[in-house]
């Protein structure tokens, strides 16, 4: 058995999806973004861009390889209690990866590295991308990645390496098969921005006014936002979703006192509540949205 097929058995086994790439996909991949580029300037030029600038990557070892690992990683939700009322407001995979997940990531990578091979993550490349490419699943029509079993429910991540592997490459990229003669991403879209086009246009998806507490453009109703953070409208009605967890599985809840406190985002929240909303909410970054953005989803601004 070769290494690398060792490695990906064994990452498996630790419940991963994994599969290598050979460094020299990176041309293709050039090439797609400068192709990019043409077909879609206003979307991809700062992802070429980006790309370009992050070539040849930043490693002390010359690499042969790219490893690239999905891992289940399903939505969670928080219950507010409003008027004596419930409201349950997703949040969408990636967003809320526990410590736990991504714990199991490094320790993951850390195998490889203990084994005498060397690792360096990759900048400037898409991870969904580079998940595609190693056939590991397929986008769909909401330029979403659905991992082979995970759905959307993924959280991908990849490494550059010094693992021997020299399998033939063929750049091939395309919708999930059902996504051929299906439009519920596209019906379900309040800002329209999925469309036949292979990338959604960005400026309209309401996942970019969901990270910062800027002022809600006009064009933008605000009665599209329906989660936390990013947007669950497509991912909630895909068909290729069917069989995943619903987000109630990982719930925190606030009773009615202290979800005042919580949408009170502006104001100083008691200190036990504080605690409470920290060890949910791993991620920093959405806890200092997530107040203004659950206002949106009630409708209370």
């Amino acid at each position: 058995m070769e290494k690398y097929q060792l490695i990906i058995k064994n990452l498996e086994s630790a419940g991963f999806r994994a599969a290598f790439l050979p460094f020299s996909a990176i041309e293709k991949i050039s090439e797609h973004y400068n192709n990019l580029m043409l077909s879609a300037p206003n979307f991809a030029k700062s992802s070429a861009e980006h790309f370009s600038k992050n070539q040849p990557p930043d490693a002390d070892f010359t690499p042969t390889s790219i490893l690239v690992l999905v891992l289940h990683s399903p939505p969670a939700s928080v219950r507010l209690t409003v008027g004596g009322k419930h409201f349950s407001i997703p949040i969408p995979p990636l967003y809320l990866d526990s410590d736990i997940i991504y714990s199991q990531i490094d320790a993951a990578f850390s195998s490889i590295t203990e084994n005498g091979f060397q690792t360096a993550r990759p900048k400037g490349v898409s991870v969904k991308l580079l998940a595609a490419l190693a056939e590991l699943g397929k986008y769909g029509r909401n330029n979403i990645f659905y991992a082979d079993t995970f759905g959307s429910h993924n959280l991908i991540a990849a490494v550059y390496t010094n693992i021997p592997y020299e399998k033939p490459f063929d750049f091939k990229l395309s919708f999930m098969d059902m996504c051929e003669n299906c439009a519920i991403c596209r019906q379900n879209c309040p800002t329209y921005a999925i469309t036949d086009a292979p990338v959604i246009d960005a400026d309209l998806c309401i996942n970019k006014y969901t990270y910062r507490l800027d002022p809600i453009p006009n064009e933008i109703p605000k009665s599209a936002f329906n989660a936390l953070i990013g947007c669950w409208h497509c991912q909630s009605h895909c068909p290729a979703n069917a069989s995943q967890a619903k987000p109630s599985a990982n719930e925190l809840t606030l009773d009615e006192a202290e979800t005042r406190s919580f949408l009170a985002y502006e104001s100083e929240r008691p200190a036990e509540l504080e605690a409470k909303l920290a060890s949910f909410f791993n991620n920093k970054h959405l806890l200092s949205v997530a107040a203004r953005n659950a206002a949106l989803v009630l409708g209370l601004i």
